[in-house]
């Protein structure tokens, strides 16, 4: 997609220095990477006529446009004719081989206008090939759990090297792994799917780490956003601290340094003027002596 996202580094995200190295990185812009495989386990035809093309691919890209995100990402469907299931849709990345401080990073969101029939689905990684099979000798390294994803994009990570896999040649696979809709069921998350995106997927070794975070301390939040003119960064400093925010392109490199001082505890504000940039979505960077986090911006 047009923008790079990076994702809190309670995360295991650190320092993005000179010495982290990415191994692999996509976004879907230029369409479907053809060293991905796709496997269809399911084999079923979605209701929507306009999509029954996924009967055979089991993913596509796909332009998505919701909750302020509008960009370019893989795709997968769950509602099948007859509400059949489960999905079971496969999305295999290429060999990788992990090094020391991997990590994996993507963005998911469900699809759907209701916040209901929220698609489940899980990350795996094999050791050996590309059969279904050799990724269910291992333990999965992601299940975002039977009420599927959030309806707004989430920003997820996985270290590998933590996972036990440092020094391994490996697959990873996204799996679109949602039960069907049942009527005896009440409607709501869980019951029933409809669509599901990835994308921003990035996989980058010797990452350095910094302390733990719970994302509700810091309370990072823009108003507005989508913005114009400037925007008002608020964040909070549970101590006082050096703090360097940066603004980064689409790309992830940094255009602006939006301040560089030492701050006392409490909440914090920063306005940012947006003149001279091009619309489109940007990252804000936030650092200080305990952390490192992100979160997105977008130039209207």
């Amino acid at each position: 997609m047009e923008r790079l996202i990076l994702l809190l580094i309670a995360l295991f995200f650190g320092n993005l220095s000179a010495s982290s190295q990415i191994i692999l990185q996509e976004d879907f812009e230029n369409g479907w990477p053809a060293d991905f495989l796709l496997v269809n386990v399911d084999g079923l035809t979605p209701d929507d006529p306009d999509l029954v093309g996924l009967a055979d691919s089991a993913w596509s890209v796909r332009y998505i446009s919701q909750a302020g995100f509008n960009s370019t990402t893989a795709f997968s469907v769950s509602w099948y004719v007859n509400d059949a299931g489960p999905s079971d849709d496969w999305m295999i990345l290429p060999a990788i081989t992990v090094d020391n401080n991997t990590v994996l990073s993507w963005t998911g969101m469900a699809i759907t206008s209701s916040g209901n029939f929220r698609d489940r689905y899980q990350v795996a990684i094999s050791t050996a090939g590309t059969d279904i099979a050799d990724f269910e000798e291992n333990p999965l390294l992601f299940d975002v759990g039977s009420l599927g994803e959030e309806i707004t994009p989430q920003d997820r990570s996985v270290n590998l090297s933590d996972a036990g896999y440092t020094g391994q040649t490996v697959h990873i696979a996204f799996r679109n792994f949602t039960a069907p809709y049942d009527p005896n069921l009440p409607v709501g998350p869980g019951n029933g799917g409809n669509e599901l995106m990835i994308d921003n997927i990035r996989i980058e070794a010797n990452v350095v780490g910094l302390a733990t975070i719970n994302p509700q301390d810091i309370q990072m939040q823009l108003s507005p956003n989508p913005a114009t003119a400037t925007t008002l960064v608020g964040f909070q400093l549970k101590e006082a601290s050096e703090v360097t925010m940066t603004l980064a392109d689409a790309t992830g490199r940094i255009i602006r340094e939006l301040s560089n001082e030492y701050r006392s505890s409490g909440f914090q504000e920063i306005e940012v003027d947006l003149s001279g940039l091009a619309t489109g979505n940007y990252l804000i960077r936030l650092q200080t002596d305990q952390f490192l986090t992100s979160t997105r911006l977008q130039k209207i």
